[in-house]
């Protein structure tokens, strides 16, 4: 006997009339499987889902919470009723034929779906997974914040990334384990053994016994027993940020030396003290901000040859511009890797030395070309012009240089030998030998050497003509058959 018959009888028994019965038997049977379906269900979210979201709540795991927030179990346990209705409609819907096949049908799209729902559930796992751990690795990236500012710690990102830094500077590693709602692990490995390093990295008289425990003081000591090459340019790091400070200190000092000041005004006695070829400055700081220490420097005829870059979080074009106004020589967006500031550097100090090189070897030039600073173009032609006025002396001296310029002699030798790569003796010499190309280029080669060398402010020609040939490469003689047309 099918469902459908038993129902049947059942409204038979009732007293409902026969035909009535025999039209809504199967149909009756049918809304009772579907409920049936529907409540095991409810019973299976019930045990399954319920008994998952308490045993998470104790012991939560990464995948477990997952599948609860991807509902990939939710999914899963809709199949169970959808298979049951299926297999169960044939024996309620005997005479029926194409009500069953229509009901299956449906039973059958459900299940597909509840399925496909279950695989998309699963693939947003997986997904989950990958993105946790590549969040993972980008822990390390400097200035990386994720979705830390949501709860309103207060940071810049540069902790972790100083660490790795620094954990792979001693030839280490450093790994992250991390489990939502367990908690997070960092596991640091650094080598030991001497089998780890090169013969170069090894100092055999810096070398400590591996047992011995040696503290941070004493490790700062040994630093500073070790001899270090000297190294060519002095930085000078402005920033009010004490990890962002230490992070650039750590890296640029392997190639320079390295003064740090917390704001301007402490910059600016830096300067007052010690000899600087470039600036690195934020512009936020408390007590002297970085546009106002870049107009200072910029403004002092002492200090306007050093290159200014300046670091800021504003991106605004309008901040830019401020920027430029006051002098700055370069500017930087934060975040920035530390890449890009080392490339400012080396080629900011590539082009002083570039600078230098052009004026001393140039025998026609304009100032303007040079592109100095409105303070420093000024300088140098004052400079210059001095020195022609005193040609023919050639008792013209540096105290008098220093006299008629109005500026100290320890001045006058940073600015010249910062601009033109020349200390002053030798500045002087070199406008000299400009002026006695000038002239024979005026005279042709009718004039002689003697004549000449005593008309820049020589005594000996002999002396004016090796001058002229260690500066130019030629002798007078060969710069008149080379360039001068009789």
């Amino acid at each position: 006997m099918s469902l459908g018959s038993w129902m049947n009888e059942i409204l038979i028994d009732w007293g409902i009339d026969p035909k009535l019965a025999n039209m809504f038997d199967e149909t009756i049977i049918a809304v009772l499987m579907i409920g049936v379906s529907i409540g095991l269900d409810y019973l299976c979210q019930a045990i399954f889902v319920g008994g998952m979201r308490r045993y998470t709540k104790r012991a939560p795991h990464q995948w477990n919470t997952l599948l609860m927030k991807r509902k990939v179990v939710h999914h899963l346990i809709h199949v169970l009723p959808g298979i049951l209705v299926y297999f169960l409609l044939p024996l309620a819907f005997v005479r029926g034929k194409e009500i069953l096949d229509f009901s299956q049908k449906i039973c059958a799209v459900y299940i597909i779906a509840a399925i496909l729902f279950t695989i998309n559930g699963l693939l947003l796992v997986m997904l989950d997974v990958y993105n946790a751990k590549d969040k993972q690795k980008s822990l390390f990236k400097r200035f990386y914040e994720g979705d830390y500012r949501k709860f309103n710690t207060i940071g810049t990102g540069i902790g972790l990334s100083l660490v790795k830094d620094l954990v792979e500077l001693h030839g280490g590693s450093i790994e992250v384990e991390s489990e939502e709602g367990r908690g997070t692990e960092f596991i640091v490995t650094l080598p030991v053994d001497r089998s780890y390093f090169k013969e170069e990295q090894i100092d055999e008289e810096a070398v400590l016994p591996v047992q011995k425990t040696v503290t941070y003081l004493e490790e700062e000591n040994a630093e500073n027993v070790v001899a270090e090459k000297p190294k060519a340019h002095t930085i000078l790091v402005v920033e009010d940020n004490e990890e962002l400070l230490q992070l650039m200190v750590r890296l640029l000092k392997r190639e320079y030396n390295v003064h740090t000041a917390e704001n301007g005004q402490e910059a600016v006695t830096v300067l007052d003290n010690e000899d600087i070829d470039l600036i690195v400055s934020d512009v936020m700081m408390p007590v002297m901000d970085g546009i106002e220490f870049c107009r200072y420097v910029k403004n002092k005829l002492e200090l306007s040859h050093i290159p200014v870059i300046l670091l800021t979080a504003k991106n605004k074009e309008e901040d830019r511009a401020e920027a430029y106004e006051v002098g700055a020589d370069a500017f930087i967006s934060k975040p920035f890797n530390l890449a890009v500031l080392h490339a400012r550097i080396r080629n900011l100090l590539k082009y002083k030395e570039r600078k230098a090189h052009d004026f001393k070897n140039q025998l026609v030039f304009e100032i303007k070309e040079l592109d100095y600073t409105s303070i420093d173009e000024d300088f140098m032609q004052r400079a210059i012009d001095c020195v022609n006025r005193h040609l023919e002396d050639s008792d013209f001296d540096q105290p008098q240089f220093v006299e008629e310029m109005g500026t100290s002699k320890s001045t006058l030798y940073k600015k010249l030998k910062s601009l033109t790569g020349l200390n002053t003796s030798a500045f002087i010499r070199n406008i000299r030998l400009k002026a006695a190309c000038r002239i024979m280029e005026e005279k042709g080669s009718s004039v002689r050497v003697s004549d000449l060398a005593y008309a820049v402010g020589f005594n000996d020609p002999k002396y004016f003509s090796s001058c002229f040939k260690k500066e130019f490469g030629m002798l007078p003689t060969e710069y008149q058959e080379r360039f001068i047309q009789s």
